[in-house]
């Protein structure tokens, strides 16, 4: 059963609009990143990662057990970050929190093959973490399952020309972990593949940093 598309902050990105129309709302560190991916797409498909992860300055009281303060962090990429399902590749060019807003956001790369090229796409990340999803540059809607290639996730539903590339970005609320989902393409009539990628899949644990007495 698909679920109609809830989007907070970012309109509905409609085919053919530019992504340029949501960069005031997209976090500066993913949005460099985006930057990057864009400028280096003709490198055979070879994406820079130009960012490290901001550093905020650590306080000890005592001997008490301190956490990072707040701050917005590029977070070191973790999981696959990138994959192949026949000639359709697909990178993970940013993953960032912001403890401002305690959001995470990430940012695909996602560059069709040709002949045939996409139809749809899915990210089989779980329906808690579905319904955590603040803001997608590009319209999805839940699907458990899709019909046509019987896979539970979001689902991309906006067609690709061949060879055509696009950025999404998604924003979850709250810190969340990274690990490897299942995601599948559908192009032409049956060619239907899947493989792994990087994607949100629970809350983040705190981790108390000791202090040296």
């Amino acid at each position: 059963m698909n679920k109609p598309i809830q989007i907070a902050g970012w309109r509905k990105l409609e085919r053919g609009q530019a992504l340029a129309e949501y960069w005031p709302t997209i976090p500066a560190s993913i949005l460099v990143m985006v930057l990057a991916g864009v400028m280096t797409t003709w490198m055979n498909g070879a994406y820079q990662k130009t960012l490290n992860g901001l550093t905020g300055n650590w306080g000890v009281s005592g001997c008490t057990p301190v956490v990072a303060p707040a701050q917005t962090e590029t977070l070191g990429q973790s999981g696959t970050t990138s994959a192949m399902i026949f000639n359709h590749q697909f990178v993970v060019i940013a993953q960032s929190y912001d403890a401002g807003t305690d959001r995470t956001t990430v940012a695909y790369q996602v560059t069709s093959g040709r002949r045939p090229s996409i139809s749809h796409w899915m990210l089989g990340i779980s329906r808690e973490m579905e319904e955590r999803i603040l803001a997608s540059s590009e319209a999805y809607v839940w699907s458990a399952p899709d019909p046509t290639t019987g896979k539970t996730g979001i689902k991309f539903d906006i067609g690709y020309s061949d060879n055509a590339s696009r950025t999404i970005i998604l924003t979850f609320s709250g810190e969340l972990e990274f690990g490897d989902v299942e995601i599948t393409t559908k192009a032409g009539r049956s060619q239907i593949g899947t493989s792994m990628l990087a994607a949100p899949i629970g809350e983040k644990e705190d981790v108390p940093v000791e202090a040296s007495c």
